[in-house]
């Protein structure tokens, strides 16, 4: 009986700690937002510098130094009105390291897209590197089946989010191919989730007749 007591207990510590780590936020913390885009050009450097192991660890602190939401992204590469430029505002070194980010093959799987995904929550087209999903959206044509594994894991409303995000803009009916393709490819593997693309996608439509 003592035996079955101390396995029941050992199995309820494990499934706890990896809970634990399920939901842990995979972000370091940092004084400020000067120190964290300094962080991240600091290790975006180092891995397209080096190769192998040395690389495999810069990118895994590149990673973790990157921002885990939407308003981070905003402090680090966007644009404000009163504060003016973010750290990492430049368009052509803020393109580089989100594309870099963009295209990271060496972080866990479902760890890497709960941080692509929580950026994109809230998101919202401001011009320049604020936009279309940080490049969301090639990651999820061209391997459906991982992200929205990781994706039907949010809330209906931060899938919504995320969705729309992917084709926020001035001219949303520009998006009509890119949006189609998606569809199409998304359809045959989850239908919720290509019901609410269409639907967040026509609201953009809609929405944009009373922008000008």
């Amino acid at each position: 009986m003592k035996s079955i007591v101390y396995t029941l207990v050992l199995l309820l510590l494990l499934l706890s700690c990896n809970s634990q780590e399920y939901n842990r936020e995979i972000t370091m913390s940092f004084r400020t937002i000067e120190e964290q885009a300094n962080a991240i050009l600091k290790y975006y450097k180092a891995s397209i510098k080096t190769k192998g192991k040395e690389r495999l660890k810069n990118e895994k602190l590149f990673f973790e130094v990157f921002p885990n939401s939407f308003v981070n992204m905003q402090e680090i590469f966007g644009f404000d009105n009163e504060k003016g430029e973010a750290p990492l505002y430049n368009y052509k070194t803020g393109e580089k390291i989100i594309n870099y980010f963009a295209n990271l093959s060496s972080i866990k799987q479902d760890d890497y897209y709960r941080k692509y995904i929580n950026i994109c929550i809230d998101g919202v087209w401001e011009a320049d590197n604020i936009a279309y999903g940080f490049g969301l959206y090639n990651r999820l044509y061209n391997f459906p089946e991982d992200v929205l594994k990781v994706l039907n894991q949010r809330t209906d409303d931060e899938i919504r989010s995320v969705l729309r995000f992917l084709f926020d803009g001035p001219h949303p009916e520009n998006m009509k191919k890119s949006y189609e393709k998606l569809y199409s490819k998304i359809k045959p593997i989850d239908t919720k989730i290509s019901e609410l693309l269409k639907q967040e996608y026509n609201k953009l439509l809609a929405e944009s007749k009373h922008w000008y």
